[in-house]
Parts: C-alpha cells; structure tokens; sequence
C-alpha cells in the first residue's frame, strides 16, 4: 500500500489486504460511519494487545513470580504504564498474567495459588 502524502503528511508504505479494504469500505457505506472511526479503532486495539505482551516480561525466568527482582518491578511499572496509556483495564492486564503463569507453572496443585499471588502484587502495582 502506498499513500499519497497531503500538505506536510508522509506517505505511507507498506502490505495491505484488498479484501480488508473493501469490506472496511462496505462497512463505511452501510453505517455511514468514516474509515477513520473503524481504523482508530482498529489501532487502539493493536496498540493494547502489543503492550500487554510485555506483561511476560516482568515474571522471574525461574520462578515466574511477578515483579520479585528489582528489574522485573520497574518492567512492571513500565509495562503497566504503557497498558494504561494504551486504554488497557486491570483485567486485561490480569488475563495476561493469568495466560502466562499457566504456560509456566505445570506443577499440579500449584497454579491456583501461584496466580493469586502474582495477581495481588500486580494489583498493588497497578494501583488498586
């Protein structure tokens, strides 16, 4: 896809689908809703999803405990600044938590306490 630039915008390139360009096109027609609408829409949702994957990033390697070590707290703070900035809720937040330590944790028996914990810690990080 190539766009042209107008006034002092950049041109923009890169893939697109002409199928997703046409169904977003009907849409528009249909709803009488702008492009705009849907394609902001669209990227605030790409941007939440990308900043709630770093939400792996805060777990100790070996324990998966949530933001224990000194530098998985501040990944944590930044992580949930980001999630904030991005429209994120706690929830959203959590269920990524709650994805990752079922991934890691496979002792039997384990995962239902081990998840609370890492919960109760985010929460006092998020703020709430």
């Amino acid at each position: 896809m190539i766009s042209k630039a107008k006034g002092n915008q950049t041109a923009v390139t890169g893939y697109y689908d002409p199928d997703a360009a046409q169904r977003l096109k009907a849409l528009t027609e249909k709803t009488r809703v702008s492009q705009a609408v849907y394609l902001r829409d669209a990227l605030d949702d790409f941007l939440k999803k990308n900043t709630l994957r770093m939400v792996s990033g805060c777990f100790g390697m070996m324990d998966a405990n949530f933001a224990i070590h000194p530098a998985d707290t501040d990944r944590a703070k930044v992580a949930i600044k980001a999630a904030k900035a991005a429209g994120a809720t706690f929830e959203d937040f959590e269920q990524e938590m709650v994805w990752y330590c079922y991934k890691q944790v496979t002792a039997p028996g384990m995962l239902q306490g081990h998840i609370a914990k890492q919960v109760a810690r985010a929460k006092k990080l998020w703020g709430k």
